[in-house]
């Protein structure tokens, strides 16, 4: 629920039943792997990213939209689909639900959190993403179905971006 700040109570009992049977040190192994996957996820997409925008800055502009296209960054991706969209006319988060939006926002955040913090959540990030199940100074959980869901949304917008740049080019 937005602007809902939740207690510990409630994140326990959003864990689901299977996982709090799980042994603790097992619990921490897979918790280190999902947070393994997040970054990499990530990271292949905002590859892809740059691959596609280098490319594109062949395509005839002004040195001033070359220059913009050069430095696009993917690390947010519904500012990179807007920019692709008012460039070339092609949106990559096109069929992406808003809730979806969101949680592709949030994650690509909370990369930034695994790789840079630790994992500990920080006011920027909850400034950026408006996440009430996480605290300030908090380590960030991330479970299987929410590396799954990460998959399958970078997979659709990455067949977004490469269909895109194949209709232009």
């Amino acid at each position: 629920m937005p602007g809902r700040r939740t207690s510990s109570n409630d994140r326990e009992q959003h864990r689901s039943d299977n996982e709090k049977d799980i042994p603790k040190d097992q619990r921490d192994q897979r918790q280190r792997r999902w947070r393994y996957y997040v970054p990499t996820v990530v990271s292949e997409f905002e590859a892809l990213g740059r691959d596609v925008a280098s490319a594109l800055a062949f395509i005839p502009a002004t040195p001033r939209r070359r220059k913009a296209i050069a430095q696009l960054s993917f690390r947010h991706p519904p500012t990179a689909a807007k920019q692709l969209n008012e460039w070339f006319g092609f949106d990559f988060m096109e069929g992406v639900k808003d809730d979806e939006r969101a949680f592709v926002d949030r994650m690509f955040n909370r990369r930034h959190l695994f790789v840079h913090a630790g994992g500990k959540v920080d006011q920027e990030y909850i400034d950026k993403t408006g996440d009430t199940w996480v605290r300030l100074n908090e380590v960030v959980k991330v479970d299987s179905k929410e590396v799954r869901r990460l998959i399958g949304l970078v997979e659709q917008i990455a067949k977004n971006l490469l269909d895109g740049f194949e209709s232009i080019t």
